[in-house]
């Protein structure tokens, strides 16, 4: 019989975090690329119109535990050494509450934004307009969402449309420098983006607006997740 190879779990660790964030992009340009309901149309009984494994409603739209922790999942790659509650916090704060405020908006142009922006790739790589400066950093300039398409994008190639909140974007990888730690990589870029909402638009809860819910079963468990003033300014309440 032959001898059982041996173990490598660093490897195996390394191929389940490739898989999640692959998972991930794949759901996050999907959305991208289909319409966004409008908040409106919800009904108002929030605890049975709610769909499974949700734990918030922003600005309408729902957003599931499984949302929540694939960003998670993503943040811990890059900084591994941060708690999930921690990485479940700036998930929320930084992409999933605001993303649902801006598609509350301004979610009706964005078809047209899609369209805008393939356009001007289009005349980008035609020469018909010129490249913005290129722009080069590690996953904290390109933010979390960035950073997930251009690390599965092929240099010299353009990414997927990407969202963040208020804008679409995608950026083409001109280099990379292939570290070994994916926190610290740095990539050049050309990047173009597109917003869907006014330039008055912030990630500051005091002045965000919308309205959110908490709806997990667990509720405190997901309240407590969230800083004070972004429960005192969107959920009307200082706990």
């Amino acid at each position: 019989m032959s001898p059982r190879p041996p173990h490598r779990p660093a490897a195996a660790s390394c191929r389940a975090s490739r898989v999640a964030a692959l998972a991930l992009l794949a759901a996050l340009t999907a959305a991208c690329g289909s319409d966004v309901p409008d908040p409106r149309a919800a009904g108002p009984d929030v605890a049975e119109s709610a769909p499974d494994g949700a734990v918030y409603r922003m600005s309408g739209e729902w957003i599931t535990a499984a949302e929540v922790d694939a960003l998670a999942e993503a943040l811990r790659i890059v900084s591994p050494s941060h708690t999930l509650p921690h990485r479940r916090r700036v998930a929320l704060t930084r992409v999933l509450l605001p993303r649902a405020r801006a598609r509350e908006l301004g979610g009706a142009r964005l078809r047209n934004v899609r369209e805008s922006l393939d356009d001007a790739v289009r005349r980008v790589e035609a020469g018909e307009m010129p490249a913005p400066d290129r722009t080069t950093g590690t996953w904290q300039t390109f933010g979390v969402v960035g950073w997930l398409a251009l690390r599965e994008t092929p240099v010299g190639e353009w990414t997927a449309t990407f969202e963040d909140p208020g804008r679409l974007c995608r950026a083409k990888v001109l280099s990379r420098d292939g570290h070994a730690a994916p926190g610290q990589e740095v990539f050049e870029c050309v990047v173009l983006c597109e917003p869907y909402v006014d330039a008055s638009f912030t990630l500051d809860p005091t002045r965000m607006g919308g309205r959110l819910e908490v709806v997990a079963d667990d509720r405190e468990t997901w309240r407590d997740l969230l800083p004070t003033r972004w429960l005192y300014e969107l959920e009307g309440t200082d706990r």
